[in-house]
């Protein structure tokens, strides 16, 4: 939720890459090959206020941000890889709107992008699995994580109110 409007021209997110090792019994690292890599970047609205989104407000769908090798390491073994992307047209953002952004990957090998968590927030995020086949369940993906990502308009951060009070 935003105390004022703003415009948002480019959106930073983090994550790592890996692949689930059945052999392993979870996952390990992969090299994702990040100029190849597409993103669907979609922003929805909660219209009615029950903490699930409900309306796409905008889409940026098969987009290559710009993947850069954030130098942190993840768990000692994965890398964590920064992603810079400018909008192709910049989003008006109204105040007082509580606003769901969701993040996937295009990807069709086996190594996958997993958006890197983060002690900011109010703790709360969403996952479903299958974000091109099935529609949010809420509460039931909500998840007690929040997810790494910052909003920028003309290169200054945009500041959220934290807790927005979307998620329970």
């Amino acid at each position: 939720r935003l105390s004022d409007p703003v415009t948002l021209d480019t959106l930073t997110f983090w994550g790592i890459s890996a692949f689930f090792d059945d052999g392993a019994g979870g996952f390990v690292p992969c090299d994702p090959d990040v100029a190849q890599q597409t993103f669907n970047i979609r922003f929805y609205t909660d219209v009615d206020m029950d903490s699930c989104p409900d309306t796409l407000y905008a889409a940026y769908d098969g987009v290559a941000p710009v993947a850069t090798n954030s130098g942190s390491m993840f768990g000692l073994a994965y890398i964590i890889w920064e992603y810079d992307y400018t909008c192709s047209t910049p989003l008006v953002l109204a105040a007082d709107t509580c606003y769901y952004i969701e993040i996937y990957s295009d990807e069709t090998d086996d190594c996958w992008f997993l958006w890197h968590g983060s002690i900011d927030g109010n703790g709360k995020g969403l996952q479903r699995t299958d974000p091109v086949n099935s529609t949010w369940e809420c509460p039931g993906d909500v998840t007690d994580e929040d997810t790494a990502w910052c909003m920028y308009d003309n290169g200054v951060g945009i500041p959220l109110d934290i807790p927005c009070g979307c998620l329970p």
